[in-house]
């Protein structure tokens, strides 16, 4: 099955744990190594992927099961963006835990995550949220600047970009502090460089 397709089943919720090992075994593999980096920081091994879903339940296992689809991406253009995206869903999560929405943080890494999917895959915008399924506030925020994390991306795009005025008239408009934005910045280059070693 295509990673796409895997995505789809695990997004929906309409396939058991062990379908989607059977289904990409490879993807499976990956996703209980990317576990079992320092990052994560599990007193006990993870040994296969229906354990992992017990220790993460369905919710953060789409949101790492999001980043590998973005790793999966063939094509070496793609790499500088696969590792962009992860530091985007990083960051996306820390300004949630920055604001006291820790509820929302799962799904602000995804859109931080599939962000820049479009570009990887060399598809127009609609026909990326046409194919992969994701939560209706992260399609609105990708699609257009009325999605509730819109303002989000733009922020972190003005931090891509170093507009040091647009990232001040961003954080103004998310009503975050310039501090916590920078600390936001800090913790997703820290938490990349672990998942990257």
């Amino acid at each position: 099955m295509p990673p796409t397709k895997t995505w789809a089943s695990i997004a929906r919720r309409r396939t058991a744990p062990a379908s989607w090992t059977q289904s990409d075994a490879a993807l499976a593999a990956r996703f209980v190594r990317l576990l079992n980096s320092p990052a994560f920081g599990w007193r006990v091994e993870v040994p296969s992927f229906t354990h992992a879903f017990l220790l993460l339940g369905p919710g953060r296992m789409t949101r790492w099961l999001a980043l590998l689809l973005v790793w999966s991406v063939p094509g070496m253009q793609a790499r500088p963006l696969a590792q962009l995206a992860l530091r985007r869903g990083l960051a996306m999560a820390a300004l949630a835990r920055a604001a006291g929405q820790e509820d929302l943080e799962d799904e602000m890494f995804i859109c931080g995550v599939l962000s820049l999917l479009d570009r990887m895959a060399g598809l127009a915008v609609q026909d990326l949220v046409d194919l992969v399924p994701m939560p209706a506030r992260v399609r609105a925020s990708i699609t257009g600047p009325a999605g509730p994390y819109a303002r989000h991306l733009n922020l972190l795009a003005a931090i891509e970009q170093a507009s040091f005025a647009e990232i001040g008239e961003a954080a103004d408009g998310l009503m975050i502090a310039q501090h916590d934005v920078n600390r936001a910045v800090m913790a997703a280059l820290a938490a990349a460089r672990r998942l990257e070693a």
